[in-house]
């Protein structure tokens, strides 16, 4: 358990038991109303890009800093628990690090949408780029501040359309949040392609892996680290549960070679952990993965 002197996830929002409209893929510890998107915004904007997603079409979605510096996206679990990359957290002090909600241009001041929060405390995990970031002050739930769906341990998504949704740089001034279709790719495949890379013929995809994209140009570059790649519910397309987020890309848009994000389901017993405050995860240095990893 958490202890007394520690800030830990709230789990006021956590489903204690399936329903009947729970599928597979999502986990029963994922938030009420979980994931839901509005592809449509929730303000009226007069020019959207298409590469761009609508003002609050993922309200889980969140911009870390580093004082007024951006480092990359994180998605909301639950009120006060933010997941994203460890790699974007090395060597960084919580007293440093704020966190945003609420955004769609960065470079946007005075929106009254957009909320802060400092942070409490952040747990990196000693094996993969996976990092969970517990807030001082919780956010509460509204139409463009929201909590994505968290995958159970068992989930698979190969060849499911995706989308990874981030503050990358698609165009060197660019501070939307955009939005990218991505097919998640079979392991078999993937490792397949990345030992036609650099990486080599020996390469072995990590179990706490996995791929999607490789089209032309489509890829997530640089800015998009801690983002999230999250797929449509079945049955409940404008619904999405997390699926990955971004560790690593070869060659940023290069064809046939998919990009490389950390498995959220397979690290999911380690988050469920972390949210019911059974363990008490010291801080550990992060280390440099042994495939290489991009820092944004």
């Amino acid at each position: 358990m958490c202890q007394w002197t520690e800030t830990c996830c709230h789990t006021s929002q956590i489903v204690s038991a399936a329903s009947s409209e729970d599928h597979s893929a999502v986990s029963v510890g994922a938030p009420l109303n979980c994931g839901q998107s509005y592809p449509e915004g929730l303000y009226e904007q007069e020019q959207v890009a298409d590469n761009q997603a609508q003002p609050h079409e993922f309200p889980w979605i969140v911009a870390l800093y580093e004082r007024r510096k951006f480092l990359g996206g994180g998605s909301l679990l639950t009120e006060n628990c933010v997941l994203t990359s460890a790699h974007l957290l090395v060597n960084k002090t919580r007293d440093s690090l704020f966190v945003k909600a609420g955004a769609w241009d960065l470079t946007e001041t005075n929106s009254r949408y957009v909320e802060r929060r400092k942070v409490a405390r952040i747990v990196l995990h000693s094996e993969s780029d996976l990092a969970l970031i517990v807030l001082e002050v919780s956010f509460l739930a509204k139409r463009h501040i929201g909590f994505i769906c968290q995958p159970s341990p068992a989930a698979t998504f190969d060849h499911q359309n995706c989308l990874v949704s981030g503050w990358g740089k698609l165009t060197h001034m660019d501070r939307h949040l955009s939005r990218r279709l991505k097919r998640v790719v079979n392991r078999v495949t993937c490792q397949a392609r990345l030992r036609r890379t650099r990486l080599g013929r020996r390469f072995e995809l990590h179990t706490s892996l996995i791929c999607a994209g490789g089209e032309r140009n489509r890829n997530t570059c640089q800015g998009f680290g801690g983002s999230p790649l999250m797929c449509p519910i079945a049955g409940h397309p404008m619904q999405y549960v997390l699926v990955g987020i971004v560790n690593s890309g070869l060659g940023c848009g290069s064809p046939n070679v998919p990009s490389l994000y950390t498995s959220v389901a397979e690290m999911m017993p380690w988050i469920h952990n972390l949210l019911n405050d059974e363990i008490n995860v010291p801080y550990r240095p992060f280390p440099i993965y042994k495939i290489g990893i991009k820092k944004n």
